[in-house]
């Protein structure tokens, strides 16, 4: 999922190849404090911003809507109310950091 919506965003192939060699299997963890929970009902509404006019959630293209989710401005605990990351650049900028 994470290498194909980098490929709908364009990332150079370089950034593509990086980011596949690292993945690693999913981890989960069941420790869950406020702040994750507000990040996850976030994201849910964030979805859900997609399926408004009742289209179901398995019928939108996967890959396009995480690059979608990816395109737009972000806050974090502790920004300024005019402070906003852009996730697309900041996994660029993560990419830029791991050996090649």
């Amino acid at each position: 999922m994470l290498v194909n919506s980098m490929m709908k965003l364009g990332y150079p192939n370089e950034f593509v190849e990086q980011a596949a060699r690292h993945l690693t299997p999913l981890e989960f963890d069941t420790q869950c404090d406020r702040s994750v929970q507000g990040t996850l009902r976030v994201a849910a509404q964030d979805l859900e911003s997609f399926t408004w006019d009742g289209r179901h959630i398995m019928t939108l293209g996967r890959y396009s809507l995480s690059a979608k989710l990816s395109l737009r401005p972000c806050r974090t605990k502790g920004m300024k109310e005019m402070e906003c990351l852009w996730p697309h650049k900041e996994m660029a900028k993560l990419l830029e950091q791991l050996p090649a």
